[in-house]
């Protein structure tokens, strides 16, 4: 896999935030994908306290989770992103 890596910026990320939903289902894949995506949180100053990671079987389930994330938690996210 080559080593890519488009140019970032710096954001002023304040008390954000991030719940991270990702699929069980090809963990081989996801499991990479769900820790590249902590790490580029982490290098823009989120810490690991500010995000939630969620777990789901399949890419089927990633909407409904990411709208009961959203809608039905009671410390609900700022942003929300989906691996699969």
């Amino acid at each position: 896999m080559g080593q890519f890596r488009p140019e970032e910026y710096s954001f002023d990320t304040g008390s954000v935030r991030i719940a991270v939903i990702a699929a069980r289902w090809n963990a081989e894949i996801t499991d990479s994908l769900l820790a590249g995506a902590v790490r580029t949180l982490a290098r823009q100053g989120i810490e690991n306290t500010a995000i939630e990671t969620y777990r789901v079987p399949g890419a089927f389930e990633l909407p409904i989770a990411s709208q009961r994330c959203l809608l039905y938690t009671s410390d609900a996210a700022d942003d929300l992103l989906c691996v699969d």
